[in-house]
């Protein structure tokens, strides 16, 4: 037992650091790319949408996907906050589950009539000026 006493410990292993990355090639892109923006000032989108024959063209195709794709967003939010407030004026009142299909029936009305609104104030205003 004499013998393991006699032995030192040796120190705890250090743990090297990483050496830090290279940033040079960062700066170089970074460079590259501001001068790219530079000499691009003013011309037209590389990747146009598919089919758009300029950028008002192209701009006008985005606004009717966004106004296109709302209209399910409609279908669901409309009945759901009927629900939600039918359900609240359950809890309130008290009551049975009228008020929440009452509710429901409203915000499906309400959806309803701001899609009509929507797709009657498209149709209404001439294409060049939406």
């Amino acid at each position: 037992m004499a013998d393991n006493d006699d032995r030192e410990e040796a120190p705890p292993a250090r743990r090297e650091l990483p050496e830090p990355p290279d940033l040079a090639p960062v700066h170089e892109l970074r460079k590259r790319l501001r001068q790219d923006r530079r000499d691009r000032a003013g011309q037209p989108p590389a990747f146009p949408l598919a089919g758009a024959r300029s950028e008002e063209e192209a701009g006008r195709q985005v606004r009717d996907i966004g106004a296109y794709t709302i209209i399910p967003m409609m279908m669901l939010v409309g009945p759901a906050i009927g629900y939600l407030l039918g359900v609240g004026v359950e809890r309130v009142l008290g009551g049975k589950p009228w008020v929440s299909l009452a509710g429901i029936l409203w915000g499906l009305f309400a959806a309803f009539r701001q899609i009509y609104l929507l797709l009657k104030r498209r149709a209404e205003k001439p294409r060049d000026n939406f």
